[in-house]
């Protein structure tokens, strides 16, 4: 499994999202149709973001670490798939997330998406980052984004805590490959 580092974003707050871009983010919050979650208490700052690729080089594992912390092999599930519509999944940090004020740029929108709605220019700076990528993934205000793998469907989140039970590290996995292949 090659390991590929993409960069880092920032954390302000205590609380991050994992979620399929294209949901705003009242589905983290409502938890109405289950298909993101917020993540809570995390430790605020910097943290790094990196992709594992599976053998056939799509994106199989998305993990972002706070930069002070080295994880484990010993990883929490927290009992809650995310939903994925776009192929699309990230982890984000709440107070940036689906704002599109947050995206000072103007985006490419690679795939002509109508953006006829608050949010719409976040998922489409997503989509960008990822279909313009080496890697299909990469950092957007706030997060980290990537395929989602083997594509739509429901993925398990994993973290990972410190001695202040803040959550430190988050592990979303597409999907796990044989490991006689």
């Amino acid at each position: 499994m090659n390991k590929k580092i993409l960069g880092s974003f920032e954390a302000k707050g205590n609380q991050l999202i994992v979620s399929d871009p294209c949901y705003p983010v009242e589905c983290a919050i409502d938890h109405e149709d289950d298909f993101a979650w917020v993540l809570e208490p995390v430790k605020s700052g910097e943290w790094e973001a990196t992709i594992f690729e599976g053998l056939d080089v799509s994106v199989s594992k998305l993990m972002a670490c706070h930069i002070d912390f080295e994880p484990s092999s010993e990883w929490i599930e927290i009992g809650k798939d995310i939903g994925v519509d776009s192929a699309m999944a990230g982890i984000f940090d709440a107070s940036v997330y689906g704002r599109d004020e947050s995206i000072p740029y103007d985006v490419k929108n690679i795939y002509d998406i109508e953006m006829d709605e608050e949010g719409l220019k976040y998922y489409v700076a997503c989509a960008d980052i990822v279909a313009s990528s080496d890697y299909e993934a990469g950092i957007v205000a706030g997060g980290t984004v990537s395929m989602s793998g083997i594509g739509d469907g429901y993925y398990p989140v994993f973290v990972q805590y410190n001695d202040k039970d803040e959550i430190i590290a988050v592990l979303l996995e597409f999907y796990i490959e044989d490991e006689e292949e």
